[in-house]
Formats: C-alpha cells, structure tokens, sequence
C-alpha cells in the first residue's frame, strides 16, 4: 500500500469516527445545557430559515438549471430525470416545512437522506481522488447542512398543524 492511499484510508477512518461520534452525542444526549436550551429559544427559528432557504434555492435550481441533469446522469442513477425532478421537490417541500418550522420530525429525515446521498455519491469519489483537502473544501457545505439538520432534528420542535 502506498503512502497516499494509506493517508485516505487514515483519513476516512478519522472522518468516519468523528461524523460518528457528532451524531451519537447529539442522539444521545439526555441533559440538555443552559446554552442549549438558550440557543435553541433564540437561534432555532434563524437556523431553521437558513437550513429552508438553502434546500429551497436547491431544489428550485434542480428544476430550472438544464446542467443538473446532465450531471445525474453521468452519476449513473436509474431514471436520472425522474430521480433529479423527486429529489428536487423534496428538497422545496421539506425545505419549506423546515422553514415554516411545521412538521419539523417528519421533513428533517428525508433532507438527511439527500445530504447523505449527495455526500455519497459526490464528495467521497473526490475524497477518494484528489485527497482530504479538495474533500474538505468541496464537502463543506454538505457537512455543515448535515450537521444544522441533525441539530434541528433533535432540539426543535415543529408545529403540528391540523
């Protein structure tokens, strides 16, 4: 094994361990803080503005933009119009109830997934190629996007409107 691949393969394991790591403490986490509890009555609702924001313009773009469908099928998704035209209706609705801070528990997972498989399918080929700089560069809006999702997932609570 060469000293590069044994540099990625270091790499992702530490990145793994730390994705890993973020997530069970914010899983796992009984006792909230007073700063939590303090962000979360004053931040929440600009967290959850930003985080809809992002996914609508996301979403809209993949509608409009012909160059997104050029880029799923060099992915080489099954149906890549049709996966591109759900994953961008997701990402408006979802975003929208995330904005509206409506059905927060219900709209969060399926965005989580989207960052998970945009991550996936995206960034680790880049990881895997070019190395954990160009990685952590491309990568840095995915992670952060996950990490406000996973915040807003277990620290807000949505509206339940009937």
């Amino acid at each position: 094994m060469s000293i590069a691949t044994a540099y990625t393969h270091i790499t992702v394991k530490m990145l793994v361990k730390v994705v890993y790591m973020l997530a069970y403490t914010l899983i796992t986490n009984k006792r909230r803080c007073i700063v939590l509890k303090k962000i979360n009555m004053q931040m929440s609702p600009w967290i959850c503005y930003a985080v809809g924001y992002v996914f609508i313009t996301s979403g809209i773009l993949k509608l409009v933009v012909s160059d997104f469908q050029v880029m799923f099928m060099n992915l080489g998704l099954p149906f890549p119009s049709t996966t591109l035209f759900l994953i961008a209706i997701v990402e408006i609705g979802c975003g929208m109830l995330v904005a509206g801070r409506m059905y927060v528990k219900l709209a969060v997972p399926p965005l989580i997934l989207i960052i998970l498989g945009a991550i996936y399918l995206t960034k680790i080929p880049v990881l895997l190629n070019k190395g954990f700089l160009s990685f952590a560069f491309e990568a840095r809006l995915d992670i952060v996007m996950l990490i406000l999702l996973l915040l807003i997932w277990q620290h807000v609570r949505g509206k339940i409107v009937v």
